[in-house]
């Protein structure tokens, strides 16, 4: 037999006058018929079998023995890889990336499983939510609405049978991406735009800081962060003079690295406490000696 449920039946033959009767060795083991005193047919039922392991009974039949063979439930296993999903973004951004998480059956037995948000989290989107077998899930976080923070929760996945196993999710939100442009990008004395390597140059634009007022850099050398703030000229970092924002007019005044020298132009990246923002080329004039 099966792991599952069945029934079964024995015929008997025997002469006129023979009583026989019928015991069973094992609790799984039940026969519905007690006995006769001529032939018939012993009618029995075998319980389900919940151990990975067979098992082995007998019915005895008038002195004659009937051995029952049933076979163990089919191992149900799985893993999830990987067991950490970190999402991060910015208040205003767009979306962020999905990720995913492979499911992978690992038994031989029917593997139905579930997953589920918990504790629920509508920032949190899974698909699919159910299924047979292997499968990878598929994980997208929505920071609209939230406010700046780390968020938290897990992925359970279940299976009848299985060792439930989770997924940690987290999700951190930063405060709006910094928005500037090439042409908000000027000399510092004259706010004309365009810029030379080592020259003094105010950037202006929105949610470049998190400053109110105006914070000036001190000690030598000039520092490349200012209250959380830096800007990085073709990955290399500006030295800040300050970083302000009063009235709602903000600026970050710079000093472009001699490093971009020779270069007709250069990304620019702004990093405001982990909200980035790029201009993939600004142009950078040459040093007019």
């Amino acid at each position: 037999f099966s792991a599952n449920a069945a029934n079964g039946a024995v015929g008997v033959v025997a002469g006129g006058g023979c009583t026989w009767s019928v015991t069973s060795s094992a609790s799984w083991i039940v026969p519905a018929t007690k006995g006769s005193s001529s032939y018939g047919t012993v009618f029995f039922t075998v319980a389900a079998n919940p151990d990975t392991t067979s098992r082995t009974g007998t019915i005895t039949i008038g002195g004659q023995t009937f051995t029952v063979n049933q076979a163990g439930v089919m191992p149900v296993s799985f893993s999830l890889s990987p067991l950490s999903i970190n999402f991060s973004a910015a208040q205003n951004d767009v979306a962020t990336v999905a990720q995913t998480t492979v499911l992978a059956n690992l038994g031989t037995g029917a593997l139905n499983w579930t997953a589920t948000v918990s504790p629920p989290a509508p920032w949190i989107m899974v698909a699919p939510l159910s299924g047979i077998g292997a499968a990878m899930l598929t994980l997208a976080a929505n920071q609209t609405g939230l406010a700046k923070g780390t968020y938290t929760t897990s992925i359970q996945v279940s299976a009848p049978g299985a060792t439930a196993q989770s997924v940690a999710v987290s999700l951190v939100v930063s405060g709006p991406l910094p928005v500037f442009t090439a042409s908000g990008i000027t000399n510092a004395a004259s706010f004309v735009s365009g810029v030379t390597p080592g020259g003094l140059t105010t950037l202006f634009g929105k949610n470049l800081s998190n400053v109110t007022g105006i914070v000036l850099s001190s000690g030598n050398p000039v520092p490349t962060q200012l209250s959380g703030t830096s800007v990085l000229w073709g990955g290399v970092a500006s030295p800040l003079v300050a970083v302000a924002n009063v009235n709602g007019s903000e600026q970050i005044n710079l000093v472009v690295p001699y490093e971009v020298t020779g270069q007709a132009s250069a990304p620019v990246t702004i990093n405001n406490n982990g909200a980035v923002s790029t201009l993939p080329n600004v142009t950078v004039s040459p040093i007019v000696s």
